[in-house]
């Protein structure tokens, strides 16, 4: 993808500038511009601007849960978020 994303058909953002948008410090603006590529990307697609990184996505942002929730995710995805809270609930004192 070069220039304006095919999914951006509401929102007039190119591919260089959704990739700032999604380094952003501010994690609720983060996760807004990350809930809006699960809803309007094709799922493989997705995974060229989002991962699974702890570092890329803060879990208890509305946009992981509510996309988490939907059935075409991958078994393997629900696999990695349960690990990552298991790991982070170990990490609780």
């Amino acid at each position: 993808m070069v220039g304006r994303p095919y999914f951006a058909w509401d929102v007039n953002v190119t591919e260089a500038e959704l990739r700032d948008k999604l380094r952003c410090s501010d994690a609720d603006a983060r996760a807004q511009w990350q809930g809006w590529i699960m809803a309007e990307a094709r799922y493989p697609d997705v995974w060229q601007f989002l991962s699974l990184d702890a570092g890329s996505w803060d879990s208890d942002q509305p946009c992981w849960n509510s996309w988490s929730e939907q059935t075409w995710m991958l078994p393997a995805f629900s696999r990695a978020m349960a690990s990552a809270a298991a790991r982070a609930a170990d990490m609780v004192v």
